[in-house]
């Protein structure tokens, strides 16, 4: 057929790998499973028939015929976010070692894709899941989820402890810290501009601390959100037209993310302004103090890599029967940069 791929092979089989190794199906059978009782000369014999052959063995096959899994199905809201690439390498980090791996699902907050994503990897029996909080859940999420056989532990959200753990920053303390830094600048004419709150409830429960703090010292905050558009640079630099065209008494800006706070200074470099003498910016995340090399932006820096690895910890301490309390708060620092 015109466009299709055939090797005209067939995959190799359990049975090549016996006949090769001079041993019994069985016998191949029961070393994939890691029987103790095949002596070490027979694994090697095997292992070097499965690589002589290019056998590779379906550890997932294998874990839906023998009820038990070496897989982690780890739901994000998207791959391309920098933030949730460094809590994937801390996760791995913890789990590989331990011969687990992990299969990725992405959510892009939404409710209904996050539903179809985990019950998909429901089916491939993981030994336990991480989810993503900041997320509306669906209502028919946790019916699901009440069925299953492993641990749930869900990370970013350490307020709405739902599930088994819960790993990641306080979103309250975030927004505070920014709050508490424009105060100590004596800042009053105060905004926010932000994407796609709708989706996030972690984004929101920032802005509504961020907000309260600030009206404790008699400050009202602009805001200027957008559900439609994404949270890149681009989205900032839009945004930030938007609220000075409307607000250009505006003094100082805190932006959802660091990728939004970005296009906040291109657009205000583009008008001949600069930060933080015609308008302070600050972001979230610390994403971008890696590739900072003349500005460095304000911040608050999250610990990345500590969430995914801390998660990881917690899950094989769940996978043994351990709990310790139902969550680990990450600790924030204030970046304070040249922007604010």
């Amino acid at each position: 057929m015109a466009g299709s791929y055939s090797s005209g092979k067939k995959n190799t089989t359990q049975s090549d790998v016996a006949k090769l190794a001079g041993v019994s199906v069985m016998t191949v059978s029961r070393a994939l499973h890691g029987s103790t009782a095949i002596s070490p000369e027979t694994k090697e014999r095997i292992r070097l028939a499965m690589e002589e052959l290019g056998y590779v063995y379906n550890t997932v096959a294998g874990s839906l015929r023998n009820q038990s899994s070496f897989m982690v199905a780890v739901v994000i809201p998207s791959v391309n976010d920098l933030v949730f690439g460094e809590i994937l390498s801390g996760i791995n980090s913890v789990l590989r070692p331990k011969g687990y791996f992990t299969t990725i699902g992405e959510s892009f907050f939404n409710p209904e894709e996050e539903y179809k994503v985990i019950r998909s990897l429901l089916a491939m029996q993981p030994a336990g899941i991480i989810l993503t909080g900041g997320i509306h859940h669906k209502p028919e999420l946790f019916e699901l989820l009440k069925r299953r056989s492993c641990p749930i532990l869900q990370m970013w959200d350490t307020h709405n402890l739902d599930f088994d753990y819960h790993v990641g920053p306080s979103q309250i303390e975030a927004g505070q810290l920014i709050a508490d830094h424009f105060i100590k600048k004596r800042f009053r004419q105060v905004a926010y501009i932000g994407a796609e709150l709708s989706m996030d409830v972690c984004a929101g429960q920032r802005l509504q601390a961020f907000r309260d703090r600030l009206a404790d010292k008699g400050i009202a905050v602009d805001v200027e959100t957008d559900d439609d558009l994404p949270r890149q640079p681009e989205s900032g630099k839009i945004l930030t037209e938007r609220l000075l065209t409307r607000s250009p008494g505006v003094k100082a800006i805190h932006f959802l993310n660091d990728s939004m706070a970005l296009g906040g200074l291109s657009y205000l470099a583009g008008k001949g302004m600069s930060a933080p003498k015609d308008v302070a910016v600050a972001g979230f995340n610390g994403s971008t103090q890696k590739f900072s090399i003349r500005t460095k932006l304000t911040t608050v820096d999250v610990p990345k890599y500590e969430i995914g690895s801390v998660s990881g910890e917690r899950l094989l301490a769940l996978l043994d029967n351990k709990k310790d309390g139902q969550f680990y708060r990450s600790p924030l620092r204030l970046i304070e940069g040249d922007t604010t």
